[in-house]
């Protein structure tokens, strides 16, 4: 099946500098460094659990949906 809507980076550099730089985001979400870098500039995509995890971190202000519009959350939540 074809994304429609491809992930959101724009969000998650958003949420980097909510939370206060790369390396503490990193920290707050459990992935390492190199992970985040990735997801910072478009390389890997993160899974639905770690979009949830930037949600908590964020309080909410980045939403999951905001990082992958097209996955299934009502199948999650």
């Amino acid at each position: 099946m074809a994304t429609r809507n491809p992930p959101n980076f724009e969000q998650i550099k958003k949420a980097i500098e909510m939370l206060g730089g790369l390396t503490l985001f990193a920290r707050k979400i459990n992935v390492s460094y190199q992970t985040a870098l990735d997801w910072k500039h478009g390389r890997r995509t993160p899974t639905p659990l770690n979009c949830m995890r930037i949600e908590k971190a964020t309080e909410r202000k980045i939403k999951a949906e905001d990082i992958l519009p097209d996955y299934r959350w009502d199948e999650l939540r």
